[in-house]
């Protein structure tokens, strides 16, 4: 059965994911213009499977949509918890994330935009939805390589460690979460909710407790 797995798309993807990424982190002044070309010109790209467009052919259902909320909610909730506890053993990593924050939030209304009609909607289409399609023939340790490629690009090229951690705990999440419900939407839902409350509420969050 591994024998039908189409080897060259999926390495393409792999190496375009990764340039992109690469060349969007180099500057932190244009940052927001590239990474924003790069991940519509991914949002795009994911639309040429079949795969993604058989599954966005599942229309969202109220149910789905609170599951991803509820679900989205929580992770938030899992990692602001978790903040308070690596300030108390690795208090370091916490200059980290204000780096994190103070160098990549988003500050202006088109930023916004782009994180929740671009980039988290191309993020969920390429990893759950492109990368999972092309890796699907080899059940569950595909998706534990799908949730490393979610990883992957933000280890090697953001220099933020601490990103890909949390990508890697959400991916794991969202990857149930796409198996369960058979819904990207859900899945772009619970990411919205997650990356809104995160972005709303951890600036505030840091300066109060851990300035």
């Amino acid at each position: 059965m591994h024998k039908q797995w189409k080897t060259t798309p999926f390495l393409l993807g792999v190496v375009i994911v990764h340039a992109l990424y690469y060349v969007a982190f180099q500057n932190e002044e244009v940052f927001w213009y590239v990474f924003t070309v790069s991940m519509l010109f991914l949002l795009v790209m994911s639309l040429t499977s079949s795969s993604v467009r058989s599954l966005l052919q599942t229309r969202p259902t109220t149910r789905g949509v609170v599951i991803g909320a509820v679900i989205g909610l929580l992770l938030w909730a899992v990692a602001t918890l978790g903040l308070f506890v690596v300030a108390s053993f690795i208090p370091v990593l916490i200059d980290e994330v204000k780096q994190l924050f103070a160098t990549l939030g988003p500050t202006t209304w088109w930023q916004w935009i782009s994180v929740f009609l671009i980039v988290i909607p191309a993020e969920q289409l390429l990893y759950r939805g492109w990368f999972s399609s092309q890796l699907q023939t080899f059940g569950l340790t595909g998706r534990v390589v799908s949730i490393t490629m979610y990883a992957s690009p933000l280890l090697i090229m953001s220099g933020f460690p601490i990103l890909a951690v949390a990508a890697v705990v959400a991916g794991v999440l969202w990857e149930w979460m796409l198996l369960s419900t058979r819904s990207l939407y859900s899945v772009i839902v619970s990411h919205m909710v997650m990356d809104g409350l995160l972005l709303l509420t951890w600036p505030s969050i840091l300066s109060m407790y851990f300035s």
